[in-house]
């Protein structure tokens, strides 16, 4: 279960030889860029007073900021996943497809893939219709602004593409 994280506060480590580190130190380590990760982006948030954004904690390497895009009249859901690799994950859910309506929109998909390769949208075996957008930064270039303007990308592509995809999938 999520809980909500109340302190996002990033406390400097003492640095320490790698070839000294336990592999418990060094997993205790890694365990802090996802924090530090989100605490950037809620810094930015706050700096640019952005609203309507859910702090949580999933596990103890992954965060993420829970946000709602509308779309065509559509409240989707958008995630903002941060974690420890070099990767930061956007990722809304779309749609949950019946077995009937999926035949008709993973075509379409497949054509989407092709055309957007920054993009991936995928079906989950629940039906669940995701589309997600990796964000590929090294520890020292992480930079908030720029997720969020991704976030913006994200919302534009779905204003332009979603009302196609909902329109095959109920088209049948």
């Amino acid at each position: 279960m999520a809980e909500e994280i109340k302190d996002t506060e990033v406390k400097e480590a003492e640095v320490k030889d790698a070839a000294t580190e336990t592999p418990d130190e060094a997993v205790k380590a890694e365990e802090s860029l996802a924090l530090k990760k989100l605490t950037a982006l809620k810094e930015f948030a706050d700096a640019h007073e952005i609203t309507g954004l859910q702090y949580l904690q999933i596990n103890e390497a992954n965060l993420l900021i829970n946000t709602r895009l509308l779309i065509e009249g559509q409240t989707l859901p958008l995630f903002i996943v941060v974690n420890n690799s070099v990767y930061t994950y956007l990722q809304a859910h779309l749609v949950t497809l019946t077995e009937e309506k999926k035949a008709a929109a993973l075509s379409y998909l497949n054509d989407l893939n092709n055309e957007f390769n920054m993009l991936k949208y995928s079906v989950n075996p629940q039906g669940n219709v995701m589309l997600t957008f990796s964000i590929p930064a090294g520890d020292d270039k992480f930079d908030p602004a720029l997720v969020f303007a991704l976030v913006d990308q994200l919302k534009a592509h779905l204003e332009t593409h979603f009302p196609a995809l909902m329109a095959k999938i109920w088209s049948k």
